[in-house]
């Protein structure tokens, strides 16, 4: 039963307002005139402040709208193309309980019992779906609605089909895979748990760790592939989502990346594949915690999955897991409508320069093993009839050796199947003056750690600069002089003490 529409008051003014900051900018010409009616078209294609239900913030403080299912984007996407609207869907009994297997917590129970600052529940009531908001701000942020489109859309490389002569990748883009199946092999299922990180990345390029379910292979001329794909993952791309941080992904292609692929359902220029969203808690875009090289451990566990006419996706961040939704079996064509050729997890970087300096996973050597560099464990796969394809990893496949790598030997975490490793083949650690940093120590981003020296007396490090420390008292005559760091006598008009 679909749940009483709920009314909001944070819900209008906060839509109101992201269009307002857009729309007066001092100075506003006619082209920003046009500009901001275009960027508030895209966000009322969207959904309208109407379709929210229920509104809450994320811990990483990302507002989460909870839109009616009937109004979410994909949905109405697919009435328009006189595809069936789906209804709200009916978990698959055989998927229900996988959600909370092997000690996992479903996100939905949490959830319930987690309020953010404003005191709203972080899940949506049922009916509704959690997306990510877009605002206005944010597209500016990016460049303008142009510039946003195209980061949403923009095409994916195929990764490198393993046993090719030239394990060959696209200009621009650098893979390190790791193969779950064989020749032959039909995946219905596959998942894979791995490390999260935000390795700094320039803005125009982007960082990725994920899965890859797909059939078809990528013809290796750097133009071409028959891929047909359901993608899923973190990335750290500071135009796509407007900040350095990792986010949750999606991704879709049914013609080889050629006209079809986008990120998170969130184009709306025909280039995405239809996204049925299901999770009242987890989004397509939502950031993510990170791992420190040395320090926090953070985990994002996948797995997708062929089930009742679906390809389904399960996300689990550090333990808590929810079903984000599917890919419609219609969309596809071919073996990808019951199953995959292949089921493939690694990293993925893109750099427009071409120099491939930039951090894959944690930008660590794979060699450091388990707390420095980012990795891949407990790959496994189902064939078509749901049975158990093995847990061993096929070949490893790196495209561009001289600039990423893998390692299956480096210490792994505990009671871990089978896994490798990824990341830099060389490190590019950082100095103390680079960061500013003039006493104590700091991580120097390739798992050692920098000494950057030691302060004078009287002074203390703070955050890694020397303040100086007022003593308890100063001398009879004297006192505190900050800008000097001194104790100096006190003067008057004519005199001093």
């Amino acid at each position: 039963m679909k749940a009483p529409r709920r009314s909001l008051l944070v819900t209008l003014p906060l839509f109101a307002a992201s269009v307002a900051a857009c729309a007066s900018t001092p100075g506003s010409s006619g082209d920003e005139g046009h500009e901001t009616a275009r960027v508030q078209a895209f966000l009322d294609g969207r959904y309208l402040a109407g379709d929210v239900r229920h509104t809450f913030r994320t811990r990483a403080g990302e507002v989460i709208d909870c839109v009616d299912f009937a109004a979410q984007p994909a949905v109405k996407a697919m009435a328009a193309r006189g595809m069936p609207a789906p209804q709200p869907p009916k978990l698959p009994d055989e998927l229900r309980a996988r959600a909370t297997s092997s000690g996992v917590t479903s996100a939905e129970a949490a959830a319930a019992r987690d309020l953010d600052e404003d005191g709203h529940p972080r899940i949506c009531p049922d009916g509704s779906v959690a997306e990510v908001r877009i605002t206005a701000e944010r597209i500016r942020a990016a460049g303008g609605l142009d510039a946003f489109e195209a980061a949403v859309s923009r095409p994916k490389a195929p990764p490198p089909t393993p046993g090719h002569p030239d394990n060959c990748d696209f200009p621009n883009y650098a893979h390190v895979i790791g193969a779950a199946t064989g020749a032959g092999e039909q995946v219905s299922e596959g998942g894979s748990t791995t490390s999260i990180f935000a390795p700094v990345t320039p803005a125009g390029d982007h960082s990725i760790s994920q899965t890859w379910t797909y059939s078809g292979y990528n013809l290796c001329d750097g133009i071409t592939s028959t891929v047909q794909s359901v993608e899923v993952g973190w990335i750290v791309d500071p135009v796509l989502d407007s900040d350095e941080s990792s986010h949750l992904f999606i991704y879709s292609t049914t013609d080889g990346y050629m006209h079809t692929g986008c990120y998170n359902d969130w184009s709306s220029t025909g280039s995405c594949v239809p996204w049925v969203q299901y999770s009242q808690v987890y989004a397509p875009g939502m950031a993510l915690p990170s791992s420190v090289v040395g320090g926090a451990k953070h985990e994002l566990a996948v797995l997708t999955s062929h089930t009742g006419g679906q390809w389904w996706i399960l996300v689990t961040i550090d333990g808590t897991s929810s079903w984000l939704g599917y890919y419609p079996s219609s969309n596809f064509h071919g073996s990808m409508q019951t199953y995959a050729d292949n089921f493939e997890v690694g990293g993925e970087v893109y750099d427009a320069t071409g120099q491939f300096s930039i951090p894959m996973g944690s930008g660590v050597t794979p060699d450091r093993g388990y707390g420095l560099a980012a990795y891949h464990h407990d790959v496994w796969t189902y064939d078509a009839g749901k049975q158990a394809i093995g847990n061993t990893l096929g070949p490893m496949v790196t495209a561009r050796p001289a600039s990423y790598t893998e390692s299956t030997t480096a210490t792994p975490g505990s009671n871990w199947g089978n896994h490798f490793f990824f990341g830099n083949t060389v490190c590019h650690p950082t100095t103390c003056a680079a960061q500013g940093a003039t006493c104590g120590s700091i991580q120097d981003g390739c798992g050692d750690t920098l000494q950057c020296g030691t302060c004078g007396t009287g002074d203390a490090c703070e955050s890694n600069s020397c303040v100086c420390v007022p003593p308890h008292r100063c001398p009879s005559g004297t006192s505190w002089n900050s800008s000097d760091c001194a104790c100096e006598p006190i003067c008057r008009p004519g005199r001093c003490q």
